[in-house]
């Protein structure tokens, strides 16, 4: 899968970003995980997540299972490492380049 460079700073991210905002409601540890599995061996390496995830709907009991779907696929599979890039690292970087290219000053947030 094609991966795309964010500005000028050693992000790269898939052109493709795995939503998994279902992952521990309207779908089971395993199913997020084997939609991991697929879509990691199609080269994506970029998910969307959020910390009140999972959502349909949001509650106090499940807000966080899908990073803990995340995080034990990370464990299982030993990728640790060469975990995949979550839409939070990416937003974070993105300010960061922005902030870089506002000259330093101003907002920044995207």
């Amino acid at each position: 899968m094609r991966k795309v460079r964010l500005g000028q700073s050693d992000l790269e991210v898939s052109v493709i970003c795995l939503g998994t905002m279902t992952w521990g409601t309207q779908n089971s540890l395993a199913e997020g995980q084997a939609q991991m599995e697929q879509a990691w061996a199609a080269g994506c390496n970029f998910l969307d997540t959020a910390e009140m995830y999972p959502v349909n709907p949001v509650r106090v009991e499940t807000v966080g299972r899908t990073e803990e779907i995340i995080g034990d696929w990370n464990a299982r599979t030993g990728r640790r490492g060469e975990r995949p890039r979550r839409r939070s690292d990416v937003e974070i970087r993105l300010s960061e380049l922005l902030w870089a290219m506002s000259g330093g000053s101003g907002d920044a947030s995207c």
